[in-house]
């Protein structure tokens, strides 16, 4: 069994304090509307068979508990699953978590009408997640109000909150306390530091890819007719953007809701750096769960990212974060994405050239050859 040292992983439950388990996972995405994991407890299977009361009776599905890394709170969770499972030779107990914004992705709004008037997207959002758990940390300064905003029959409040959001260039995501944190895609944080490859970490992944990526995307929506605003001013909306790819492809999408020429703008831009963002992804295994900062890895933090050998020398954002612990190691995966338009940059050249060599520092390790070319004869 792994048994850390105080403050390294621990699990509180009913207020009470355990750090003496098989394993523990802990996965935050910005992604995904809520944290996800598993703690693993085992004890010798015969001592359990006399036993005439309920094992690990804290450790029930509905618990509520936190989840403390490096004396830092790491997630605020909710028990889902039980499993055990016995031998003589030992009896384990599983319990698979996730975070408590985790009951707007499983259920439905209880919402009167289904729909919202004349109010903007962080107003519904609240208006959808009253009463439960995790509450709505609005940092978008987002004000202006949509027209009319209708719930879909059957869709998670999660979905709706989505489309409420994304729709007007707005994204959100779990914090560690278990509460959604809203922002504008304009919105950067500060670098926390830098990452560097040799010195911060040894094992590491580079993906580059052009699928999600286009060098034109276009939008198109309309806006809510009124008294006040009809027309042409306010049907076909159209917006597009040009960005430096190597390629001649072109995506276009119709944006739902109730949109003006701005919100429009932001939403294209949004769909624009996500995709550019997947075009080029980092993932480094780090030792540590904790920054030379002290502070514990979260997703929507910015690094430095440095791997000369890949050609990364980047300000990147940590969108994925999956801490493991078993008995015999203790790993953090970091998943960065480029942000906005920076993959292409770091990909191509002004001419829109790939870069294929580029030219080491001084003093710098020199790059391995080139593969070997096939020569006609």
């Amino acid at each position: 069994m792994a048994n850390e040292a105080a403050g390294n992983a621990i699990v509180v439950i009913g207020g009470k304090r355990y750090q003496v388990f098989s394993q523990l996972s802990l996965k935050r995405s910005m992604e995904e509307g809520t944290c996800s994991g598993s703690i693993v407890l085992s004890w010798p299977g015969a001592d359990q068979f006399n036993s005439q009361g309920f094992v690990a009776s804290d450790f029930v599905d509905g618990a509520d508990g936190q989840i403390l890394l490096d004396d830092q709170l790491a997630a605020t969770i909710t028990l889902d699953q039980r499993t055990s499972k016995g031998s003589p030779k030992s009896y384990e107990l599983t319990l698979t978590f996730r975070g408590q914004c985790s009951e707007y992705v499983d259920g439905s709004p209880d919402h009167e009408t289904g729909q919202e008037n004349k109010k903007s997207p962080p107003e519904i959002m609240k208006t959808l997640m009253k009463g439960g758990k995790g509450q709505l940390i609005d940092k978008s300064n987002y004000t202006v109000p949509m027209e009319r905003f209708i719930i879909a029959e059957g869709e998670s409040i999660e979905r709706a909150c989505r489309r409420a959001a994304r729709e007007f260039g707005l994204t959100f995501w779990e914090n560690p306390e278990g509460n959604w944190v809203l922002q504008n895609m304009n919105q950067k944080g500060a670098v926390q530091g830098e990452l560097r490859l040799g010195k911060n970490f040894t094992n590491w992944s580079t993906k580059r890819d052009m699928g999600p990526r286009f060098n034109v995307y276009g939008v198109s929506g309309n806006g809510v007719a009124t008294d006040k605003k009809y027309g042409k001013v306010n049907e076909s909306l159209f917006w597009e953007e040009f960005r430096k790819v190597n390629s001649k492809r072109k995506l276009r999408g119709l944006i739902d809701g109730d949109q003006t020429a701005e919100s429009l703008k932001q939403r294209g831009q949004l769909e624009g750096d996500r995709r550019s963002g997947q075009g080029l992804n980092v993932t480094l295994r780090m030792s540590t769960w904790s920054d030379n900062n002290g502070n514990i890895w979260t997703a929507s933090d910015h690094y430095h990212v440095v791997i000369p050998v890949d050609q990364i020398d980047d300000d990147m954002k940590l969108t994925e974060v999956e801490f493991e612990l078993t008995a015999d190691s203790r790993i953090a995966t970091l998943t960065f994405v480029a942000e906005g338009g920076s993959a292409n940059s770091v990909m191509f050249d002004a001419q829109g050239n790939p870069v294929i060599v580029q030219t080491p520092k001084p003093g710098a390790t020199p790059a391995p050859p080139q593969p070997p070319e096939v020569i006609r004869t």
